[in-house]
């Protein structure tokens, strides 16, 4: 009888310690299964004026492209030379387009004529020439699948 006894303890012993490790694992895996983010790197180059910022704006949503202050995430680069880089860190996989613009005179703002085109150079992702009117997200989209880095040339 106490045989038996011992037998169904060891038994019961190990089907909870089994059960504990089981469910370790699955605490453990959970904390690990965060949603991957990757950097994109820009370079943008065509820069014919020494002066000034380029303001990068990335979006990822097609509806608030390219909206004035609809951005996902903005950076300022002091232009150096006739190229620059910048980073952006910790992007979630998806696609995205960029929209940028040459502040040469440092308002915060990409200046326009009175028919509403741009008077400072400014440039789309894959290197998107709009015609007339501001493009549609996917006329610039691109896929940010892993780390990644573009190239956009400036528009004068």
């Amino acid at each position: 009888m106490r045989e038996k006894m011992r037998y169904k303890n060891i038994r019961l012993t190990r089907g909870f310690f089994m059960g504990c490790v089981f469910l370790s694992i699955l605490f453990v895996s959970s904390s690990f299964s965060v949603n991957p983010t990757f950097d994109l790197t820009v370079k943008i180059y065509n820069i014919q004026k020494q002066k000034g910022t380029i303001e990068v704006s990335l979006y990822n949503k097609p509806n608030f492209f390219p909206k004035i202050g609809k951005h996902y995430k903005m950076i300022r680069v002091k232009v150096t030379g006739n190229e620059v880089t910048c980073k952006f860190n910790n992007i979630p996989k998806g696609k995205y387009a960029i929209g940028l613009y040459h502040d040469e005179n440092n308002d915060k703002k990409c200046n326009r004529n009175f028919v509403g085109y741009p008077t400072e150079a400014f440039a789309f992702s894959r290197n998107y020439r709009p015609f007339m009117s501001p493009p549609d997200f996917e006329d610039c989209s691109i896929g940010v699948w892993n780390d990644k880095t573009t190239k956009i040339k400036m528009v004068y």
